[in-house]
């Protein structure tokens, strides 16, 4: 069952059971079923746009063994999550990964590390699209539907710009917030 493999591959993670956590795990179950190339390439590259705490990018980390994963976010959102994964997330039987904030872009891309992750502001996602960074994994999951449309067609001009060829965009949005 879904209990049982969330127990088994994620008790390592240090992220609870919760219904948000057994929902992102059943994500990256599909996710894993779909597109298994992503889980057996030597690096996955990932832009999440609206990651909450990082679980779902922490469940993830704890597949695969390189990564680079950015996470665009709301900046008042950013502080938490950071706390979260330095606080909880890099303390489990996770192998460790580097996190960078919005100030230390530089040192992300600079930085030799196999797994890391940057934490970016909106107004920053094209200044990552000069550095020519492009991903193979986008991930959206419900905050589309917390956004104005002319804001998700924003990122989603974005995504496009940063993925890329052949590169998996993978969103869940079953929920709506009515658009005024």
């Amino acid at each position: 069952s879904l209990v049982e493999s969330f127990i088994e591959r994620q008790s390592k993670s240090g992220i609870g059971m919760s219904h948000n956590s057994l929902k992102l795990f059943s994500y990256l179950e599909f996710l894993e079923k779909s597109e298994p190339a992503l889980f057996t390439s030597s690096r996955i590259k990932v832009l999440e746009i609206g990651a909450g705490l990082f679980n779902f990018g922490h469940m993830l980390a704890a597949e695969v063994s390189e990564f680079e994963f950015i996470v665009c976010d709301l900046p008042e959102l950013i502080p938490a999550a950071y706390e979260e994964i330095t606080e909880k997330y890099t303390l489990t039987g996770v192998d460790r990964y580097d996190v960078f904030l919005p100030h230390e872009l530089n040192s992300f891309f600079s930085s030799d590390s196999k797994r890391k992750l940057l934490f970016a502001l909106p107004t920053q996602l094209d200044v990552i699209e000069s550095t020519g960074w492009r991903f193979n994994l986008f991930v959206n999951h419900e905050s589309f539907g917390e956004m104005p449309k002319d804001t998700v067609n924003g990122y989603l001009k974005n995504v496009h710009d940063l993925g890329a060829k052949g590169s998996t965009v993978f969103m869940v949005n079953r929920l709506l917030r009515i658009q005024e």
